[in-house]
């Protein structure tokens, strides 16, 4: 059967490669075992190494993937007639058209003016909002990110339009990094962050730099005599009743035609609406049966002002937010922290980093306590079981050597320290010690038959070798399809496989050199403390 001598060479050569391993590992241990001094140190620098390369690895809060999808929110100059905003529309529907090939994306879509629904907050006659569905990853020769950059370009070179990239559709104002001047004085707040904004225009990087104010925008504004108001016996919102009827209109009556119905709205005339002189003609009824003018109990002043104002935790801010382009989150953070120290901050201003950094530090802090008690709770278990304190100390050395292979793998494949990876890590605390327990309940084993010390870990390490190999293998090759971003919106999962493959690949690899060493260590540490309160004993007696 050639079919079964083809098996058979297999597992022959499978056989003569593991039994060679096994004859490497075990000189290896046995050296190991005599320079248990060099060992352990170089362990412990490879340690401290892979904890500096970890901070040049930059960091993220999520991966950025490619959804072909993208989205920008755009504003015309305060005050653009719907009419001139249409024109921009078809403006920027010829660049979309020129910056992305016409094989590249499904469809385009370019809303403009005040619009209804979830996604109308903020939208204005001057605002307008595209959205250009891209063809699948694997069809297209440029990435979402890189026609984001061009479309970028374009708009730069339209005067007065300012730009935002949403991701995905989001219906968020918060971009990643948020810088927000906290302070009751509007305008002051206003002067730091358009400071701030020209410093950080200058640092490559970083785009779509803007405030979250938008432009002030002429508007009349109706201030009330109170006391004039308790005269006429009239309240507030009795004149913005009127007021409302005569700019936005009421509802009169329907008209009905064909089964159809149509509201009929009563109100001033569009050239009437917005002149001062019409509003001041507005009649109030009063409750004695009277008629008076809106001029006789107000005055109608034209001033400028913001169409939004934003608070956090009931306390106005003015922020200056930006998208990242080729630059990792954790980096911009720091080189925006510079910018916030060099620039003189009013006392009574308070600067505070928010958006996806904000986020990114709130998660970073959770999963690093989650971390904490996932040691703990392994240890406990472990404690419980072994019916030691020493063994699953022993152990628990395994997932320091993990960090090491974590840290150095996601260097090797430029990966950034992200929440997906910092998932990993904790994955490890759970997954690593499972090698460190087959070695040492082995060792305990033959020590319990009657072995020595050194024997027993020699013999115990090699018995255990192909074990230890073929556990780890199996969740290591199950990473691979997620690290090598096979798929559309794998390079969200492939942090956190490629954590998992290099702690669990360097965890393997030291602990069978490591672990005897230490078992070695503590077992000698043992008996001098048995030796010390034995001789202590016997002195007594």
């Amino acid at each position: 059967d050639k079919k079964g001598n083809k098996l058979a060479r297999f597992k022959f050569r499978v056989g003569e490669w593991l039994n060679k391993i096994t004859d490497k590992y075990s000189t290896m241990l046995h050296w190991s075992l005599n320079h248990k001094k060099t060992v352990l140190v170089t362990v412990f620098v490879m340690f401290v190494l892979s904890i500096g390369l970890a901070t040049m690895l930059g960091g993220e809060f999520l991966p950025k993937s490619d959804q072909g999808l993208i989205n920008v929110l755009l504003e015309s100059p305060s005050g653009t007639p719907i009419e001139q905003t249409r024109i921009y529309a078809y403006k920027i529907e010829d660049i979309v058209k020129e910056v992305i090939d016409k094989e590249d994306f499904e469809s385009l879509s370019i809303f403009y003016g005040e619009r209804e629904g979830i996604g109308a907050f903020g939208t204005s006659p001057s605002t307008l909002e595209i959205f250009v569905k891209l063809t699948p990853m694997t069809q297209r020769k440029h990435s979402q990110f890189e026609l984001s950059d061009r479309l970028r370009a374009k708009f730069d070179q339209m005067p007065g339009v300012t730009y935002t990239f949403q991701e995905g559709g989001s219906f968020t104002t918060e971009k990643d990094i948020e810088v927000k001047i906290i302070g009751f004085d509007v305008a002051g707040a206003k002067a730091v962050a358009n400071e701030i904004k020209s410093k950080m225009e200058k640092i490559k990087g970083l785009v779509d730099i803007s405030l979250n104010t938008k432009e002030t925008t002429p508007e009349l504004q109706v201030h009330l005599n109170k006391d004039l108001l308790n005269h006429y016996n009239l309240t507030t919102l009795q004149v913005a009743g009127n007021i409302s009827t005569a700019i936005q209109g009421r509802v009169a009556s329907q008209y009905r035609e064909e089964g159809d119905e149509y509201d009929i709205y009563v109100r001033f005339a569009k050239e009437f609406r917005n002149r001062k002189e019409s509003l001041e003609q507005i009649e109030l009824a009063t409750p004695t049966g009277g008629r008076i003018k809106l001029k006789d109990v107000a005055e109608i002043r034209e001033e400028l002002s913001s169409p939004t104002i934003f608070r956090e935790n009931q306390s106005r801010f003015v922020s200056v937010g930006c998208g990242l382009s080729g630059m990792d989150l954790s980096t911009a953070v720091g080189e925006i922290k510079k910018i916030i120290a060099d620039t003189p901050i009013p006392s009574e201003y308070q600067v505070i980093i928010g958006g996806t950094a904000e986020d990114q530090q709130e998660a970073f802090f959770y999963l690093a306590l989650a971390f904490i008690a996932a040691i703990i709770l392994v240890y406990m278990i472990m404690a419980s079981q072994f019916e030691s304190l020493v063994d699953p100390f022993i152990i628990m050395f395994t997932v320091p050597l993990s960090i090491i292979g974590v840290f150095i793998f996601l260097a090797i494949t430029g990966t950034s320290f992200s929440v997906m990876a910092l998932v990993g890590v904790v994955m490890l605390v759970g997954i690593a010690v499972n090698n460190g327990i087959v070695l040492v309940d082995f060792m305990n084993q033959q020590r319990k038959k009657g072995m020595s010390l050194i024997e027993a870990v020699e013999f115990s390490c090699k018995a255990r070798l192909r074990p230890v190999l073929m556990t780890a293998l199996t969740t290591i090759l199950g990473m691979v399809p997620l690290a090598i971003e096979l798929g559309e919106g794998a390079e969200t999962w492939s942090p956190l496989a490629r954590a998992v493959i290099g702690g669990l690949s360097a965890t393997t690899v030291l602990t069978l050199i490591v672990i005897p060493i230490l078992y070695i260590k503590f077992e000698h540490g043992s008996e001098r403390v048995k030796n010390y309160f034995r001789e202590r004993k016997n002195r007594k007696k």
